[in-house]
């Protein structure tokens, strides 16, 4: 009875209409328009030909309609998996040059290679809206070889949903995106420019072959107010707590604390250290036993022209010149002198003793005058001299001046027996000599000295003719032959 129903249902015009006339049939349609019309869906395990005259049917691994009708029947379903076990070569036949594949997934066993021809295109029509993500495939892979991959409109690039793991060179003209992993090389053939390269992350060290070009400054990590930067055309600064404290200027010119180094003096300038509002300077640490050197050289010829050293052995401190040492100061505060004189300069100064206990009455402290020399004692007129000698020793305003004068002929010379020609004035009247003595004297006398008066270069004479007679200066005793020999102590005008 049931098979008589199903009969019975075929048989009804509305499910199976042959057309004799047309060699058409419908099923579902009393009109069929094709030899095989069907108002509905057609399930079947497979379909054999090349379908090339299906009209409203995908390719192989479309999947099944959602529905008969409306957005439904273009709309189709799969779970298909294109799997490809051995190695495979798509390669279009002449007159074409385009392959498709509708599958949902394509999966390549392990070892297995999936080849593009030259020449060739493949295009993987994946689509994929999900609110869940696709379920990985388990197992090992193959790989895919083409020589150019791009998206379905083959206008762009294709989308890689999950990443693209690269274990060997990945070579591109330019990079686009958040981020990117790589755990073999990048080559860039071209430049990585500031507006391609927003943010370079490593957790290793990253090696230039060439130059790096930055526009303003390297940060530290975390620590955003230390930076090395470049400020302006050809300088150089480092920054830490954000303030600067080194700059390399365009002329070369370095300066530590110090941002300007190029305003100080030009002949010192090529190092500037310090600190403007507070106490600057510089430290040169060197070994217990060893030495610390400041080094000048006219070059390296010269490398050792002048050195300012200290002896941490000993400490002491040495200063050369002209590749000798000439002061050194012990650790005991003595100053040496090798192979030179202790020179001032200016008039008026010298050696200072203020540090001494003075009595009462005392001016001054400071020794700045020493001198060794000659003078020409003389009694004026047109006198000759058979000896006329005069030296002298000046220290500070002190003045210890000795003379030998022997009068071969008087002339027009002193008759008051006054002897002129000391080499500085006196500074206090009355001073006498000493070690006076005489002969051939045109007077008698028991006593005699020689005596100057205030910013006077003259000595003149008292003497005592016998023991009682009373003091007289100025006696008429250089006469022809007289012999006066005498040193005198007087204190100088300056």
């Amino acid at each position: 009875m049931s098979r008589a129903r199903d009969l019975s249902r075929l048989s009804n015009p509305t499910n199976f209409t042959p057309d004799a006339a047309t060699g058409r049939v419908g099923l579902g349609s009393e009109n069929p328009t094709a030899k095989l019309n069907v108002a509905g869906i057609v399930s079947a395990t497979a379909f054999y030909g090349d379908g090339s005259n299906l009209e409203g049917v995908a390719s192989a691994g479309l999947g099944t309609a959602l529905s008969d009708s409306g957005p439904g029947s273009v709309i189709y379903y799969t779970e298909n998996t294109l799997g490809i076990g051995s190695t495979f070569v798509v390669t279009v036949p002449t007159g074409s040059d385009v392959a498709y594949t509708q599958y949902a997934e394509i999966s390549l066993d392990e070892n297995v290679d999936l080849i593009v021809s030259d020449g060739d295109e493949f295009i993987p029509d994946v689509l994929g809206l999900s609110t869940t993500g696709i379920t990985p495939l388990t197992g090992a892979g193959g790989r895919i070889r083409a020589d150019f991959f791009t998206n379905k409109a083959g206008t762009g690039a294709p989308t890689f949903q999950t990443g693209v793991n690269i274990t060997g060179v990945a070579t591109a003209t330019s990079f686009s995106g958040a981020t990117a992993t790589f755990t073999g090389n990048v080559s860039v053939g071209g430049t990585l420019t500031y507006e391609d390269v927003k943010n370079v992350d490593s957790v290793g060290i990253i090696t230039a072959r060439s130059d790096v070009s930055i526009a303003d400054k390297i940060v530290h990590t975390g620590d955003t107010n230390t930076a090395i930067r470049f400020p302006a055309v050809d300088t150089f600064t480092v920054e830490t707590a954000g303030s600067e404290r080194l700059r390399v200027d365009s002329s070369g010119k370095t300066g530590i604390n110090v941002n300007n180094p190029g305003s100080y003096n030009s002949a010192g300038n090529e190092l500037v250290l310090g600190n403007t509002s507070n106490n600057g300077g510089m430290t040169i640490v060197s070994g217990t036993g060893n030495n610390g050197h400041i080094f000048f050289a006219d070059g390296t010829g010269t490398p050792n022209q002048g050195i300012i050293k200290y002896e941490h052995a000993n400490d002491a401190m040495a200063f050369n010149t002209n590749t000798g040492e000439r002061v050194r100061i012990t650790s005991a505060g003595e100053v040496q002198i090798a192979n030179g004189n202790l020179k001032f300069s200016t008039s008026g100064t010298g050696i200072d003793f203020s540090a001494t206990n003075d009595p009462a009455g005392q001016t001054s402290e400071l020794l700045d005058d020493y001198e060794e020399g000659t003078w020409t004692p003389t009694i004026g007129g047109n006198a000759t001299y058979t000896n006329q000698v005069g030296t002298y020793v000046k220290v500070g305003r002190m003045v210890l001046a000795q003379w030998a004068l022997t009068i071969n002929a008087q002339g027009t010379g002193s008759n008051i027996s006054a002897i002129s020609g000391l080499p500085y004035p006196a500074g206090v009247a009355s001073q006498v000599t000493s070690n006076l003595l005489w002969g051939g004297f045109g007077v008698s006398m028991a006593y005699a000295a020689y005596y100057v008066g205030n910013a006077s270069t003259t000595m003149n004479l008292s003497y005592i003719a016998t023991a009682a007679a009373g003091l007289s200066n100025n006696p008429n005793g250089l006469v022809n032959g007289a012999t006066m020999n005498g040193t005198i102590v007087y204190y100088s005008s300056y």
